[in-house]
């Protein structure tokens, strides 16, 4: 709709946004596995098909991504590569790419957003599954997300992500350093994929900092050089 039909907060913290993500993939997941829409009479191809891409969102965020991310760290960390056939992989990594390229109408901005929150989030949607699977008979109690943000640190409720940063960095040092016995090439391939990962995952990571001394002193000096022109504030 090229209209506004309502207004709402979002949330400003790291507490918020993993409640308010969290309630909206197990309801997700639920309506995806029980009674999945795809097979419901009355609906067109095109409204089925809908459903199925957002049920899909989360189970390629949930169990395929973290089996991409976590395939370079393990053959790093053990020198026992497991290969990918492109013909494979290729296909599926072209359809995500015009997909969310369409979805951000050709903004790369915003794709990289998408794709940071698709792959920042999947410890959310992986617990969000089990939530589901456990409640088919009954819908979890609903919480409404806090509208007021709170100060601190909150690193502990995202300690995946933080544990699979430092990780990587552990394992490619050691690929680059300590592994002659594997090809060069196999173990510079294989940390740009986790460099990749690394980054789209230090998205969630990095707003853990959000609202503590270090945020606003990093923020300060990055805005120290601006004089005359304060910066822009885009919605």
């Amino acid at each position: 709709h090229n209209q506004r039909l309502s207004v709402g907060l979002a949330p400003e913290d790291i507490p918020s946004l993993l409640k308010q993500r969290g309630t909206w993939a197990v309801d997700t997941w639920r309506l995806f596995l029980f009674d999945n829409p795809l097979f419901k009479r009355g609906l067109t191809l095109s409204q089925r098909l809908q459903y199925l891409e957002l049920g899909m969102f989360y189970v390629m965020s949930s169990f395929l991504m973290p089996m991409l991310m976590f395939l370079p760290l393990i053959s790093l960390a053990t020198g026992k590569f497991i290969a990918l056939p492109g013909a494979t992989l290729f296909p599926w990594v072209l359809m995500c790419f015009l997909y969310y390229l369409i979805l951000a109408r050709g903004r790369s901005l915003y794709m990289l957003r998408m794709w940071q929150y698709w792959i920042g989030h999947w410890p959310t949607f992986h617990r969000a599954f089990w939530i589901a699977v456990r409640a088919r008979h009954r819908k979890p109690k609903y919480v409404v997300t806090p509208k007021t943000r709170t100060t601190g640190f909150y690193g502990r409720l995202i300690w995946p992500q933080f544990l699979f940063i430092i990780a990587s960095v552990i394992v490619i040092v050691r690929a680059l350093l300590w592994m002659p016995e594997v090809p060069f090439a196999t173990r510079l391939i294989n940390s740009f994929v986790l460099l990749f990962f690394m980054f789209m995952t230090s998205a969630i990571c990095k707003a853990a900092f959000y609202g503590t001394s270090l945020f606003r002193s990093s923020r300060n000096r990055s805005l120290s050089g601006v004089v005359k022109h304060p910066p822009t504030v885009r919605p």
